[in-house]
């Protein structure tokens, strides 16, 4: 660093042509004063900021809306989607569970569970299916951690339920069964529902059936007007890819968790837990019978149009004008709302021989 022991000296007359020190000559206080410096400006908090109009609040607003209107369908698309997506899945596990053993699961495995658990080895639950004890009653104390076992694939992110909610079930059998104070027989919920076929009879047509062949069970059936045989894919004649597997089923907007409609997926108790049907028994009507009513979908979750006295049997789904199908194959497509009965009779039917068109 170099320094100087020559000093600095501020000249007056001299215009200033940047900064200098004086450390030996006396600063000329009229070259100071001659300086100015601007007033302080003093402002009040808030002064400042100056408030919205209604026109630019009503401006705001507007463009909220816009945003929010251009959103809503984006975020409409991704819950359809992953809704596809589970019933992608659903097919994929029905079809492992046919290499596995032959034919497709049954509506009611084994006595204690529905094809939704038995199922679970192949949707990479098989430590949650091991908690079963499938020689037991759903309603059995021993079957209530397996039971209240949520399953994300088994819900559908557009359907306005709670998250992880339980079914209260009924109030006074499965307390006797098990052997629990207070116990409902509740279980996992869940949005999907195997196609039991055209009609609700023990004789269904679809492919997810009430069946008591033993083949599954190893137990024969002790009434033989229940014995039913378990369906494969060469029973599906109409053809795979035109027969529903499972899609959404209807749930009334107001029965979220409440017997009959919203029943656990698990308990095999009832068909509506499990399954649902679709279009119209083709069998002639016997003689002073009235035809039975077609079912057809549900137009939305406020659809209270059909009876669900003892558990809502249609399909139906959150989605605008729109159910969602697995078929047979394992392919998902949706189904309009305005489809036709014949259309859903022949789709749910696996041997009526009804021509369908092309299904994407």
């Amino acid at each position: 660093m170099l320094h100087s022991s020559v000093p600095f000296v501020f000249h007056a007359e001299q215009p200033a042509q940047g900064f200098a020190f004086c450390s030996n000559a006396p600063i000329d206080r009229s070259v100071v004063a001659a300086v100015e410096f601007p007033a302080p400006v003093v402002t009040r908090a808030g002064s400042s900021r100056k408030a919205f109009t209604l026109v630019e609040l009503l401006v705001v607003i507007a463009i909220i809306g816009v945003l929010v209107a251009l959103l809503l369908p984006a975020v409409q698309a991704a819950r359809r989607m992953q809704c596809t997506n589970h019933l992608k899945q659903l097919g994929l596990a029905t079809h492992l569970f046919h290499d596995s053993y032959g034919f497709f699961p049954p509506g009611r495995g084994g006595g204690a569970a529905s094809w939704f658990a038995l199922i679970l080895p192949h949707l990479e639950g098989g430590a949650e299916f091991a908690k079963w004890d499938m020689k037991l009653s759903y309603y059995h104390k021993e079957n209530f951690e397996a039971r209240v076992y949520f399953v994300p694939v088994y819900s559908c992110p557009s359907q306005q339920r709670p998250p992880y909610s339980l079914s209260a079930e009924r109030s006074a059998m499965p307390a006797m069964v098990s052997g629990v104070p207070g116990d409902t027989g509740k279980g996992a919920t869940g949005d999907y529902a195997g196609n039991f076929g055209s009609v609700h009879a023990y004789d269904a047509t679809g492919i997810i059936v009430q069946v008591n062949d033993g083949k599954y069970s190893g137990i024969p059936p002790t009434d033989p007007a229940l014995h039913l045989p378990s369906i494969t894919f060469a029973m599906v004649s109409d053809g795979l890819s035109k027969t529903f597997l499972a899609g959404e089923k209807h749930l009334r907007h107001n029965m979220f968790g409440k017997y009959p409609d919203d029943s656990s997926i698990y308990n095999w108790d009832h068909v509506h837990n499990w399954g649902r049907i679709a279009g119209i028994d083709t069998r002639p009507t016997p003689k002073g019978q009235r035809p039975v009513a077609p079912t057809l979908l549900a137009k939305s979750p406020m659809d209270v149009s059909m009876d669900c006295t003892y558990g809502c049997m249609n399909f139906g789904s959150p989605h605008p004008g729109i159910t969602n199908f697995v078929y047979g194959d394992g392919h998902v497509a949706p189904m309009t709302l305005a489809a036709e009965v014949t259309l859903l009779t022949n789709l749910a039917h696996r041997e009526d021989g009804g021509a369908v068109g092309d299904i994407q």
